[in-house]
C-alpha cells in the first residue's frame, strides 16, 4: 500500500511506466483527474512559434474553460511531427475521454521529451486504459515522477489556507531541466486546488503568479516547443467566490506566487548540470521594458553563467552584459551588488582589502545579483542558472 501523502480534495493521480521509455525503472506517463464536474481550467503556453501538437489541443480546451483530466507522457515531445502528431494528440484526447466517460473537450494532453519523434500510440493507449486501475487520491508523487525527463529530482509543493471558514489546498507539480528561457521553458507545471473561483478571478490570479515566477527563468536561452502550465480548480472546498483585489484574493495570489517561485527556483537549480540559482534584480531602469532587457542580458550571458559556476565574482562580465543589453544606461550611474557585497559604484569597481567574504558568498547555491541603473523607476527580476561541464555533456549526448 502506497503512503497517504499530498492529497488534494476531489483529485486523483496516477504515474507509472507504460513503455515509452526504455528503462522500466522510469515512469513515463502521468494523470491528473478531477472528480468534480465543471472544474475550471486555465493555462499559459510557450511563446515559441514552433510548438508541439499537444499545445494546440490544450489551448483549445482552455478557451472553453472546463477541464477534468490531464494526460502527460514523458520521453517523446510530439513536436515537429506534422499532421501525424496532431492526429496522435487528438486520438490521445479521444481515447482518454472515452475511458473516463468525459467529453474530449474536458481532456488536456501534454508531452515532453525528444523533438521529432512520433508517439508510440499503441503503447500510449495501453497506458491510458491501464490508468484507471493505477489511479488514486494518494498517488500524487507517482504523477510527479511520471512527468520527469532529465530532471535530477521531483519538483512539487503544497499550501493550505482558509476562506469563508472553509479549508482549501493548493498543490503544484512541475518538471524542467533544459531548454529553459523566458516565457517558460521545457517546462510542464500543473496547479491543482479545491478552491472555488469564478473564471475571471482564476485567470487573473493564475496568470499574475505565473508571470512573476515561471515566466522569469533562464537556463540556456532556448525557448521550448512544449511549455505548458495549467491550473485545475474543482471548487470542492465550498468557499464563497472572491475578487482579485479582496483580502481573500490577495491571500491566494500570494500563496500561489510563493509556490510557483519555489518551482521556478527548483527548476533553475535543476537546469541540466546546474549548481546555482541566481536571482537577478534590476532597479532604476528607464522603464520595466528596459529593466527586462538588462536582466535577460545578464541571465543569458555564457560568461556570467560560467563565472557563477567557477565561483568567480567577475563583475566585469555583468557590466558588459548591461552595456550590450540595448537598454538606455549611463555607465557612471551604475551600481552592482553580488549578494550584499557592492562590487561596482558609479560605474567603477569597488576596491576591498579582502575578497574572502565575497568569495565565500560565491559558493552559495542560491545567490543574488542586483543592478541599480539610476535612470528611472523600471524594475524587473529573473532567475538564472550557471553553465557547467555537465550541461555540455548532457546536451551533447541527448539523442537528436
Amino acid at each position: 500500500m502506497k503512503p497517504k501523502k499530498n492529497t488534494i480534495p476531489g483529485f486523483q493521480f496516477a504515474g507509472f511506466h507504460c513503455g515509452i521509455k526504455d528503462d522500466i525503472r522510469k515512469k513515463d506517463i502521468a494523470f491528473i483527474y478531477s472528480e468534480e464536474p465543471n472544474t475550471l481550467v486555465d493555462g499559459v503556453f510557450t511563446t515559441n512559434k514552433v510548438f508541439a501538437a499537444p499545445v494546440t489541443v490544450c489551448r483549445d480546451v482552455v478557451k472553453k474553460g472546463i477541464g477534468r483530466l490531464i494526460v502527460i507522457n514523458s520521453g517523446v515531445a510530439n513536436a515537429c511531427t506534422g499532421m501525424k502528431g496532431m492526429q496522435d494528440a487528438l486520438q490521445t484526447q479521444k481515447v482518454a475521454a472515452k475511458e473516463y466517460a468525459l467529453n474530449p473537450n474536458e481532456v488536456l494532453v501534454c508531452s515532453t521529451g525528444k523533438i521529432g519523434d512520433t508517439l508510440p500510440m499503441s503503447t500510449l493507449i495501453k497506458g491510458i486504459r491501464r490508468s484507471k486501475n493505477e489511479m488514486g487520491k494518494n498517488y500524487f508523487m507517482d504523477a510527479v515522477r511520471g512527468i520527469m525527463t532529465t530532471d535530477q529530482y521531483p519538483k512539487y509543493a503544497t499550501a493550505t489556507g482558509t476562506i469563508s471558514g472553509k479549508k482549501y489546498t493548493i498543490a503544484v507539480l512541475a518538471k524542467g531541466a533544459g531548454m529553459l528561457c523566458p516565457n517558460m521553458a521545457t517546462m510542464l507545471a500543473y496547479v491543482v486546488t479545491d478552491l472555488r473561483f469564478d473564471r475571471k478571478t482564476l485567470k487573473t490570479i493564475f496568470r499574475n503568479a505565473v508571470d512573476k515566477t515561471l515566466n522569469r527563468i533562464t537556463v540556456d536561452g532556448d525557448t521550448s516547443t512544449n511549455d505548458t502550465v495549467l491550473i485545475l480548480a474543482n471548487g470542492r472546498a465550498g468557499n464563497k467566490t472572491f475578487s482579485v483585489t479582496s483580502r481573500e484574493g490577495k491571500q491566494v495570489e500570494t500563496q500561489l506566487t510563493a509556490l510557483l517561485e519555489d518551482m521556478a527556483r527548483k527548476i533553475t537549480l535543476d537546469g541540466e548540470g546546474a549548481t546555482k540559482c541566481c536571482r537577478v534584480e534590476i532597479k532604476g531602469a528607464k522603464n520595466e521594458s528596459e529593466a527586462k532587457k538588462i536582466a535577460y542580458a545578464i541571465g543569458n550571458s555564457p560568461l556570467v553563467k560560467t563565472a557563477l559556476f567557477g565561483c568567480d565574482p567577475n563583475w566585469g562580465r555583468i557590466m558588459a552584459a548591461v552595456g550590450y543589453s540595448g537598454a538606455s544606461i549611463v555607465q557612471e550611474k551604475l551600481n552592482v551588488w553580488i549578494g550584499s557585497h557592492q562590487v561596482v559604484k558609479n560605474g567603477s569597481g569597488v576596491k576591498r582589502k579582502s575578497m574572502d567574504a565575497l568569495n565565500t558568498y560565491m559558493k552559495k547555491r542560491d545567490m543574488d545579483i542586483k543592478v541599480d541603473c539610476h535612470m528611472g523607476r523600471g524594475e524587473f527580476f529573473i532567475f538564472m542558472s550557471d553553465l557547467t561541464y555537465d550541461y555540455i555533456h548532457l546536451n551533447a549526448e541527448y539523442h537528436t
